[in-house]
């Protein structure tokens, strides 16, 4: 009886969960052992659990989990599971805590993966995109994103989400750095403004014209759905499809109106001109000819009747004809008349009165004649060599000239100018070259306002300088060389 009862005791004890000290010996069929004092660790440990927010691939120990471990001996923490730590959402993670007596514990704490998207498909037009945005949605993370620190190292912009393409976005996020590429595409037809058009008989319609304004993200083109009669006059529905470059089509009717063009082009700019004998005339320049219907369109001119080498009134006569067949003409006067020296003085005094003033000395005013030529007259053509009022009006008309311009503008300059001067042509080139002699007062000078090659500012130089010249640019044989016997001593003669 006596031995019955400990066991009870003993597996009763253990039942609990307790641990129990015995004491004394034991009788076994009726036989009496001796029981050393002693201990047995029968409960399980024990733990706080903490649960843990990560960002997709960050690995957690199964000790991350619990805290205030207690247990009589050592514990061990161990995943009853493996968590998959590359998930996003939520998941329970079970947790082992063991001691040395074999006592185990099982506790369930709770994971929460935040994954950042790698790649975001957004409608062109979007106002922008929420940093929220760029974080997976997954189960169970809903009211915890605010947990997870996001900030843009570089986004897209307002413009870039207007315009379809890939754009690279690189996001902070808990201190680390990922690469999220925003794509902007455009699966939104076209929208549009849409106007009845009435247009003229016959002629082709652009399918665009029936719209006022045309709203998408990419480029539109417009085609019709069956095309319009354009030689039927009177109205007719017309269904046009307007279609995007990424494929998307929306179809807009309208009425097209067709009636009969009857009016004549008009032609603009055609005017009465007055030149003088031996002018080049440009009969196009500044006019056109518009249609109506054509628009802008191609114009003749018949100036058969003008000779530019005798004075009198001659008439020009400009046509245009539409497609429709509507013509229309324009007749203008040219008058030829002779050319004067008062009229090319009057031009020079111009000039003058604008780049000299009565207290300048002559070197100062022939220096600034120079100067006038040379900045505003360019070498160009071989002109009329015929006398020097026509070669000075074709500078300062024209703006442009061979030598014999440069010189007789220069001539007329000069001699309106009060500053005395002769002209000097070459001798022995292989082409004529002329130039001006002056004496502001100390000698003869040479004065060439012919601009070189060399860029020489050839103004007022001695005959030593002119013979300087000469020798240095020899692929222009005898530049300067002239009979003297014709002219009066130049500065420099004697030192030759």
């Amino acid at each position: 009886m006596r031995k019955s009862v400990i066991v009870s005791v003993i597996v009763a004890a253990i039942a609990l969960g307790a641990a129990i000290i015995v004491y004394g010996s034991l009788s076994v069929n009726d036989e009496t052992d001796e029981v050393s004092p002693g201990a047995v660790d029968a409960i399980p440990p024990t733990a706080l659990t903490r649960d843990h927010i990560s960002l997709v691939g960050e690995t957690f120990t199964a000790s991350d989990f619990v805290w205030q471990v207690s247990g009589a001996s050592e514990v061990s923490v161990v995943y009853a599971e493996e968590p998959d730590f590359l998930r996003p959402g939520a998941q329970d993670v079970v947790v082992a805590l063991e001691d040395l007596e074999g006592n185990r514990t099982e506790l369930t704490a709770r994971l929460y993966v935040f994954g950042i998207r790698s790649a975001i498909e957004v409608e062109a037009g979007t106002a922008g995109i929420a940093l929220r945005d760029y974080l997976i949605d997954a189960p169970g993370l809903d009211g915890l994103y605010g947990e997870i620190s996001v900030s843009l190292m570089t986004g897209v912009t307002g413009a870039q989400l207007r315009r379809t393409g890939d754009y690279e976005v690189i996001l902070r996020v808990n201190g680390r750095l990922f690469t999220t590429i925003v794509t902007v595409v455009d699966t939104t037809p076209p929208d549009a403004t849409v106007v009845d058009h009435t247009w003229w008989l016959g002629m082709a319609v652009d399918p665009m014209s029936f719209f006022e304004e045309v709203r998408d993200y990419s480029e539109v083109t417009a085609r019709y759905l069956s095309p319009p009669d354009i030689h039927s006059e009177g109205t007719q529905m017309v269904s046009i499809v307007l279609e995007d470059s990424w494929g998307n089509g929306a179809v807009f009717t309208a009425w097209l109106t067709l009636v009969p063009d009857t009016e004549p082009p008009v032609i603009s700019g055609a005017e009465d001109q007055s030149v003088f004998i031996g002018s080049s005339i440009a009969y196009r320049a500044g006019v056109s000819a518009y249609d109506n219907a054509d628009g802008e369109i191609a114009f003749s001119v018949d100036s058969s009747a003008v000779n530019i080498y005798e004075s009198g009134r001659y008439e020009v006569i400009y046509s245009a004809v539409d497609s429709s067949g509507n013509e229309t003409s324009v007749t203008v006067i040219i008058t030829v008349m002779e050319l004067n020296t008062e009229i090319v003085y009057a031009m020079a005094d111009a000039i003058l009165e604008s780049i000299t003033n009565p207290e300048m000395s002559l070197l100062e005013k022939a220096r600034r004649i120079h100067t006038w030529i040379r900045s505003s007259i360019v070498y160009s053509y071989a002109s009329e060599k015929t006398n020097v009022i026509d070669g000075a009006y074709a500078g300062f008309r024209t703006r442009q000239g061979d030598c014999f311009t440069f010189y007789s503008v220069a001539e007329v300059m000069l001699t309106r100018a009060g500053i005395p001067n002769m002209r000097v042509t070459r001798m022995g080139g292989y082409s004529a070259h002329y130039w001006n002699l002056i004496n502001v007062g100390t000698g003869w000078y040479h004065f060439d306002a012919t601009p070189t090659r060399e860029r020489v500012n050839n103004f007022m130089f001695t005959s030593v300088q002119a013979d300087e010249f000469t020798r240095m640019i020899p692929q222009v044989p005898n530049y300067y060389v002239y009979d003297r016997s014709l002219y009066p001593p130049v500065v420099g003669d004697d030192d030759g």
